[in-house]
């Protein structure tokens, strides 16, 4: 709890997301990827921190904060659990300028819709949204330095449309960031549970 010390009222950096626990064989890949581009200076996430942002809110009030977790508390009620495919290697801004390295997700309507409500959540709240159309991704690197682009190259055109394997997505989170020096934290302020899959 974020406790006011003047008459302004407290303000924290969040975001909502869905968290990515991903398989030892994935580690194991993205291990063998920093080795293959070590030569480079990337900053490399740590796959503990691994998420797929359904919407950044940046400067958030704690009133806010209450109000979007009441509204959050809602949408998963009507939102169910879902399965997501990862996919694929990507960068962007582009191979030329790199400033993300990825790991795509298969196109899911359940993902979809649920980020549509999440979007027009946020905007009911004075947040403004993003023009660029939503591409759902996973960022495993923030490229700093690119010394050998060959390699960079090779990677995304050898693991372009490579299957990952899936993931279980049973609750939406509500983050947190706080902006370290040796790299980001994010503590969850609140997990929203979507209605479990019927079997069958």
């Amino acid at each position: 709890m974020i406790i006011c010390t003047n008459l302004e009222e407290a303000r924290m950096r969040t975001f909502i997301a869905i968290k990515i626990d991903i398989s030892p064989d994935f580690r194991a890949f993205i291990d063998a990827l920093h080795i293959r581009l070590r030569e480079n200076r990337i900053k490399w996430i740590d796959p503990g921190n691994f998420h797929l942002t359904l919407f950044f809110l940046g400067e958030t009030q704690e009133s806010q904060v209450r109000s979007i977790s009441n509204d959050l508390e809602k949408i998963s009620r009507n939102a169910k659990q879902l399965e997501l495919k990862l996919r694929g290697v990507g960068v962007f801004k582009n191979i030329r300028d790199p400033r993300v390295i990825w790991i795509g997700i298969d196109s899911n309507s359940i993902l979809t819709e649920l980020q549509v409500e999440i979007q027009k959540c946020a905007e009911s709240h004075g947040f403004q949204k993003d023009t660029r159309p939503y591409k759902p991704h996973l960022t495993i690197g923030r490229p700093k330095k690119i010394l050998q682009k060959i390699q960079l190259v090779e990677v995304t055109n050898e693991y372009q449309n490579t299957f990952f394997g899936k993931v279980i997505i049973e609750d939406i989170i509500f983050y947190q960031s706080l902006l370290r020096r040796e790299g980001p934290e994010y503590r969850v302020i609140k997990k929203f549970p979507l209605v479990p899959a019927i079997p069958g």
